[in-house]
Parts: structure tokens; C-alpha cells; sequence
């Protein structure tokens, strides 16, 4: 064997471990380091280590974690903001970092929040329930709010009280601005549990399914088309009433299309803001009917003695809507008592329902507290919430 033959495969080994050490030098990593076990229920930020040899990307499964950085090269630390948790219970959220053909995952944990507090009093004292379109809250009741990401901010996007015993809501609440009133999305029927609401306490589907009623939305899905997530968030079935589709698809959605009119002059500073609440009157129920038409799913609505239909749920027998409006003048304030009836003749051409047919169910905020037994703009000074209570003035409208 010559010389050079003998030293070639000397070489060829050197050369071998050589790249196997350059190897071992540049091994994909990937590691997520996180401070703490679980953090506070309010909003705040965290750190996040993020350790790689080369360049990574990182996900996150949740909406209500925002990381600093999704993608870098390299070691290096990033923050993380963690939105408010209005849940009594824990949630997490899971981080998948990629960097190569190396994968990490690490989890963030948020602690549940404080049960919400009803005095004995009924009155609304807890921060959560201070806003001007918030009900008195009653003992007994659950009270929620909807949060959304709104102008990048974490924000309330509409408000329930939940009536444990009938599973269903008392009222739901909102306000229009310059921002919430605007339409940048469409419609998505993306129906869902309300996970903001106890297990126990959750409705689904099957409440509504084969009783001849429509999921009658309480705060409409055209109100909230702001984003997809406040969108979505007003098919979770705790926004959902009993109603017969000629009065779902009739004078009620043209009163909503009306408060549509009002929150639109919100973006040309007519008005600066617009409060609503809106129901179902859970002390007035539809008992022992028996509708003439068959619902959309081809049943025959029916009521009991006791006003539920065959799932269970209560069936009222009016629907409400308290709407106040904030000026440079000041607060105005009117609302709408129409009987759940799908026989509510309309009287203009073509069978459209006019501003006419709508203003005969107006009344004051007064009368309809009478009405339903909810107390309503309660978190006004004594003073503005009788005078905007006590009457109300349709010239002050723009129909």
C-alpha cells in the first residue's frame, strides 16, 4: 500500500469527526423559561425566555396573551401581556416555540377571578357593574361581562345577568361609540356555550332545538360587528331567548335597526355615546300557548302553565329595550315594550314595518320599570336618573 493510500482514510476519519463536532456545536434548541406557576387574574405582563441557537418562531393558543415577539433569532427575552380574566376559573394558555427541527412547549396559567359580589342592598357597588347602561343588579343573579380586544385595548364588549333559576339572561347591556359602532365584519353564526358562565349554570343547543322558536338574540349580532371576536361573541347561547320567528325576523329587528340609526351618530359626534339594555320579561311569561305557524325548524311553538317551552326555558311575554343617549346637552333616555307576538301587523308598503308601527311601543324608562321589575341607569346621579326616567320626548329622536 502506497504512502498517500495509507493516509487518506486518516484524513477521511479527522474529516468525519470534525463535521460531527461542528455538528454538535450547531444542534437545533429550543427552550421557553416562564417566571411563576400561575399568574394574577388581572392584566398584566410576564417575562418569557426564549433560548435558541438559530432562528424560531413562537405561537400561542389563546387570544388573551399577546407576546412582545413572535419570531427572532437567537436567545432572547421577550414579555408577554395577559388580559384580565373576568372567568372565576383558571385558564391556560399554551406556547409552542419552533426553531429549527427543535420544539418547545410551556404553558402560562391565570388564576380565576373573584366572584362578583351582590350586596344585599341589590344596589351595584362592585366596580364591574359601575357602567351608566348596567342595570341594578339582583341578589341571586350572575352577573358577566364580555371582554374583546377593542382599539388594541382589552374592553368590555356587552354585559348579561344571568337568572340562575330560569336559566336565562335578565338583561343584557352594552353601549355604541365612535369605535363599537362601526361595521368592519359580517355575520358568522359561530354558536357556542358561554364559558364565562359556571358549568352548571350553562345552556347549549339542545334548550333550543325542535320547540318552534327562534335563538332569539338579545343583543343583536349586527350591534357587535365591530371585530369577528365581538361578533362571535353574541351567539353564546346565554344570549339566546325563546322567539317566534314573525316577531324575531318582524317589529323586533326593526326596533333594533332603529337603535342602529341612533349608535351610527355616534361616528359624526351627534351623539357621544349610546347605552342599551335589553330583555325578555322574565315576570311575564307566555303561558299556555300554542302558536299558529310553525317555527324554522317546522314545530309548532308551545308554552306551559308555568311559560316554558318544551326545553324548559322561559318564554316571555314581552320584549324590551332601555336606550339613553349621551349629548353636549346632556342624557336622554326612551324605551320599547312590545308584546312577543308574531302578529303584529306592518303598515308599510310591501309589508315593511314603519318608524309609525315602532313608536307605538315607546314608553318611558318609568313605565318600563314598572313593567319588568328591572330598575334601570341606576349608576346615574339620583338627580339626572329621575328626570331622564320620569318621561321622555320623541322629537329628541332622529328617526
Amino acid at each position: 500500500m502506497s504512502r498517500i493510500a495509507r493516509i487518506i482514510p486518516v484524513i477521511s476519519l479527522l474529516l468525519t469527526l470534525l463535521v460531527a463536532g461542528c455538528k454538535d456545536d450547531k444542534e437545533d434548541k429550543a427552550e421557553i423559561v416562564i417566571a411563576g406557576e400561575v399568574v394574577a387574574a388581572d392584566e398584566t405582563e410576564i417575562e418569557v425566555g426564549i433560548r435558541a441557537n438559530g432562528t424560531w418562531v413562537l405561537q400561542v393558543s389563546e387570544d388573551w396573551v399577546t407576546p412582545s415577539s413572535t419570531f427572532g433569532d437567537g436567545d432572547m427575552e421577550i414579555r408577554a401581556s395577559i388580559m384580565k380574566n373576568p372567568r372565576e376559573e383558571e385558564r391556560v394558555c399554551k406556547l409552542t416555540l419552533n426553531s429549527g427541527s427543535a420544539t418547545a412547549t410551556a404553558e402560562i396559567r391565570q388564576a380565576g377571578a373573584e366572584p362578583v359580589s351582590m350586596s344585599s342592598e341589590n344596589s351595584n357597588t362592585n366596580e364591574e357593574a359601575m357602567g351608566l347602561e348596567i342595570p341594578r343588579l339582583k341578589e341571586g343573579n350572575y352577573y358577566v361581562q364580555h371582554y374583546a380586544m377593542i382599539e388594541e385595548e382589552y374592553g368590555v364588549n356587552y354585559s348579561i345577568e344571568w337568572n340562575v333559576a330560569m336559566k336565562h339572561a335578565e338583561w343584557v347591556a352594552y353601549t355604541f361609540d365612535a369605535v363599537t359602532s362601526q361595521q368592519n365584519v359580517n355575520r358568522a353564526n359561530n354558536w357556542d356555550v358561554d364559558y364565562d358562565l359556571p358549568v352548571e349554570m350553562r345552556v347549549d343547543n339542545t334548550y333550543h332545538t325542535s320547540d318552534g322558536f327562534d335563538r332569539g338574540h338579545l343583543c343583536a349580532s349586527a350591534d357587535r360587528l365591530y371585530s369577528a371576536q365581538t361578533s362571535d361573541q353574541t351567539f353564546y347561547y346565554s344570549n339566546m331567548s325563546p322567539q317566534l320567528n314573525g316577531f324575531n325576523a318582524g317589529i323586533w329587528e326593526r326596533m333594533e335597526e332603529e337603535v342602529r340609526t341612533w349608535a351610527r351618530q355616534t361616528q359624526n359626534g351627534k351623539i357621544k355615546k349610546l347605552y342599551v339594555a335589553k330583555g325578555g320579561s322574565l315576570n311575564k311569561l307566555l303561558v299556555n300557548f300554542k302558536g299558529a305557524t310553525k317555527g324554522m325548524d317546522g314545530v309548532y311553538p308551545t308554552t306551559d302553565s308555568k311559560g316554558l317551552t318544551v326545553k324548559g326555558l322561559p318564554c316571555p311575554a314581552y320584549y324590551y329595550m332601555a336606550v339613553m343617549k349621551e349629548t353636549e346637552q346632556g342624557y336622554t333616555a326612551m324605551a320599547f315594550l312590545v308584546p312577543h307576538d308574531d302578529t303584529i301587523a306592518a303598515s308599510g308598503s310591501g309589508g315593511k314595518y314603519t318608524v309609525a308601527d315602532i313608536k307605538k311601543y315607546a314608553v318611558s324608562i318609568s313605565k318600563l320599570q314598572e313593567e319588568v321589575g328591572v330598575d334601570f341607569f341606576c349608576n346615574l346621579d339620583d338627580e339626572v336618573e329621575q328626570a331622564v326616567e320620569s318621561s321622555y320626548d320623541e322629537s329628541a329622536w332622529q328617526w
